[in-house]
């Protein structure tokens, strides 16, 4: 087997340091790409009364008032969502908790059957239960109200 001589050696290095250096250049360009349409918004956001064609790349009056419009608008949005996210968060964490809990600690042939038929549930479509969750939600009034979307 044969060694590397020196200069051989060098000459590896600097290239790995130069295809290092490749890589570094391409990701933050392809990370420049990929953030541009966030960072559009946000100009735009902070221009106000242009349209997103008319909007200089850097905004030269910057002013808060589209966020503050949209805050007054939404606010109560937020909130229903802030309450759907946090009640859908623990109700999930109530029923998921005990039984995984559970099923970690008994090991069987009926635990594997049971999680295939998991994984075998997850696959169907939501659309194509949502005629028997309709007639549920009827029955038990949960049509059009925070309990029922949680």
């Amino acid at each position: 087997m044969a060694t590397l001589t020196p200069p051989t050696r060098h000459r590896a290095a600097a290239m790995a340091k130069r295809r290092r250096a490749g890589n570094t250049i391409l990701g933050v360009f392809f990370l420049a790409v990929l953030l541009f349409p966030i960072y559009w918004m946000v100009n735009g956001a902070l221009q106000s009364g242009s349209s997103l064609f008319d909007l200089s790349l850097v905004p030269t009056h910057p002013t808060l008032d589209a966020f503050r419009k949209a805050w007054k608008d939404q606010s109560a949005n937020l909130r229903t969502s802030t309450v759907i996210a946090i009640g859908t968060t623990i109700l999930c964490l109530l029923v998921a908790t005990p039984a995984a809990w559970g099923l970690t600690r008994r090991r069987s042939r009926a635990t594997s059957t049971f999680l295939l038929g998991v994984l075998i549930t997850q696959m169907i479509p939501g659309i194509v239960i949502a005629n028997g969750l309709y007639a549920g939600f009827v029955r038990f009034d949960l049509l059009n109200t925070r309990r029922g979307l949680i």
